[in-house]
């Protein structure tokens, strides 16, 4: 039931942002087969976040439990972020000859065996390699989804199903900490990876069987038509600088680091800030996903108010997580409640700032034929930077204090508001430079 509202929340979203209804402007698909498509994309995206997610949501329970510390865990995490990265590009080539009925499933049903084999090692070493190969491995997903979903929707109901994804990806993050909240009640932290990768197997399965079905009644086909590539290495880079790309890369590896390896150590953070139990830890965490989601929703309506301009709107989400960590670092591990909902805001505000770049700037070179090479570039630094971080966000955690980590997150989301207002200026000053042109 929670499922079918919240896809059903995704499309709503969408409708908002996209002014358009649940329609379709040629015949491709009847609407049961549109909603089955995304239902089936929705289902497998959200299980890689649960998959992705788990390590995170279960690091506190772990390293009281096993010994490892959280300098060794970062460090799994950080191979996971990296792998994971470099493998958005490599699979995204590689989905354009390989079917998604396989890409997919075999990204979901090795990821989730290795998840579950990683629980059974002892050794840092062995346990770091699993969680490199599970980053490669969840990787296989994104692209091969995006484009089963484009090859057979029209252009304004493949941008409702995309939707659908992101909404996924946060509700596969709360699905992970709830799997570790429970089990961690029990002291039981392998159940959370056992759990987590029977999920992913048993979503592999049934994206195998659902899309062979499809394929031998013939409900999928190619009817996407990309638009011409933009031919020249001196028009291309003229068409990124007209469209402000080097400081939205910028914008982009910022909001990598701190949404992708800040919300890495969120239980680790308040489980040792506040001395709590990690279950409780892990409890409260789950609840960050839904800031995420009102953050989009709010984002979008904040974009609307900014006369559409994407590059104003990440100022202000930008400005928010600065105020937002300035305020944790401020009261210094007191004040509990207020602690933990500026450390949510901040997180949610990142990821609003997420969504401007992957979902409404990108959409700018539509008409380039270069959207996929842009967008896997974009993701790749992003998941590259956050790898980097988050062995750093360690050794400053072990040799200082959590404070100094806080007030470095607003330095870091500072750096990403000034790239944010470069952006808007250069963009501003194009726009009134070809005005004049113009006239």
């Amino acid at each position: 039931m929670i499922f079918w509202v919240l896809l059903a929340s995704s499309f709503q979203l969408a409708k908002f942002y996209g002014k358009v209804g649940f329609v379709m402007d040629e015949p491709r698909m009847s609407t049961t087969g549109v909603l089955s498509l995304g239902a089936i994309c929705f289902l497998s995206y959200n299980a890689c976040y649960a998959g992705r997610s788990i390590l995170s949501a279960i690091m506190p329970e772990m390293m009281k439990e096993t010994g490892f510390s959280s300098a060794t865990l970062g460090l799994w995490g950080s191979m996971f972020f990296f792998t994971y990265g470099i493998g958005q590009v490599i699979n995204g080539l590689i989905g354009d000859r390989i079917k998604a009925k396989w890409m997919v499933s075999a990204g979901l049903l090795f990821s989730g065996i290795v998840i579950v084999l990683s629980s059974c090692t002892g050794s840092s070493i062995i346990g770091g390699v699993c969680w490199a190969a599970c980053g490669f491995l969840l990787s296989m997903l994104w692209g091969p989804l995006a484009k089963v979903i484009a090859e057979n929707t029209t252009a304004q109901t493949g941008r409702l199903l995309m939707t659908a994804l992101s909404a996924a990806s946060i509700i596969g993050t709360m699905v992970a900490y709830l799997i570790a909240s429970a089990t961690s009640a029990q002291h039981r932290w392998k159940w959370s990876f056992y759990i987590t990768g029977i999920i992913l197997v048993l979503t592999a399965i049934l994206w195998f069987v659902v899309l062979h079905i499809w394929e031998q009644k013939k409900h999928l086909r190619a009817i996407h038509s990309a638009a011409a590539p933009v031919q020249g290495i001196i028009p291309l880079l003229s068409l990124l600088r007209r469209h402000q790309l080097f400081p939205i890369i910028l914008m982009t590896i910022i909001n990598g680091i701190v949404r992708n390896a800040v919300a890495f150590w969120i239980p680790t953070y308040i489980a040792e800030q506040f001395q709590v139990l990690p279950a409780t830890a892990s409890g409260i965490t789950s609840v960050l996903p839904l800031f995420n989601l009102a953050g989009t929703f709010i984002g979008l309506r904040l974009l609307k108010k900014c006369k559409e301009n994407e590059y104003k709107t990440s100022i202000i989400l930008f400005a928010v997580s600065v105020a937002m960590f300035l305020t944790m670092s401020l009261m210094r591990g007191n004040f509990f409640v207020l602690t933990v909902i500026a450390l949510f805001l901040a997180n949610a505000a990142m990821a609003s700032a997420c969504n401007m770049v992957f979902s409404v700037y990108c959409l700018k070179f539509r008409d380039t034929g270069r959207v996929s090479a842009i967008t896997g570039c974009l993701d790749a630094v992003s998941y590259l930077f956050a790898a980097l971080a988050s062995p750093i966000f360690s050794a400053i955690v072990s040799g200082t204090s959590w404070n100094t980590t806080v007030f470095i997150w607003s330095v870091l989301s500072a750096v990403g508001m000034a790239a944010a207002i470069f952006a808007y200026k250069s963009d501003k000053k194009g726009a009134t430079t070809e005005l004049q042109r113009c006239r």
